[in-house]
């Protein structure tokens, strides 16, 4: 093995390393937040919890997400991020957007369909 895959193996496994340590930290502090508290901080429970199983998830699938992410453009990663956060926080924006692109996508096909008819 060469010296660049060796230091990019060891660079994968420190960022694999942070993200479980920062899964792990966020189950501990909702767990300290449910323990200490009685009904009054919900809000940072819930978002503590989600943050660790969502981070947690992330780590076991780290491995097999590795090709797909060496292969993925950081740009588009970068882009790919700011939608899914985008369309989670307005749900309602994606739907009208996905009906949009469906709608031309089928009206292109059509009018290439009926051009191709019309020109034989």
């Amino acid at each position: 093995m060469s010296d660049t895959s060796t230091d990019q193996l060891r660079e994968f496994q420190l960022k694999r390393t942070i993200i479980g340590v920062l899964a792990i930290g966020c189950l501990l502090l909702a767990t300290v937040i449910f323990i200490s508290t009685q009904s009054i901080e919900l809000a940072s429970l819930a978002i503590s919890l989600r943050l660790g199983l969502v981070l947690g998830a992330i780590w076991l699938a780290l491995p097999q997400l590795r090709p797909v992410l060496d292969r993925l453009p950081l740009l588009m990663l970068g882009v790919l991020l700011i939608v899914a956060a985008f369309v989670s926080a307005r749900p309602n924006f994606f739907r009208l957007l996905a009906s949009i692109v469906v709608v031309t996508s089928i009206l292109l096909a059509i009018s290439k369909w009926i051009k191709q008819f019309t020109a034989r």
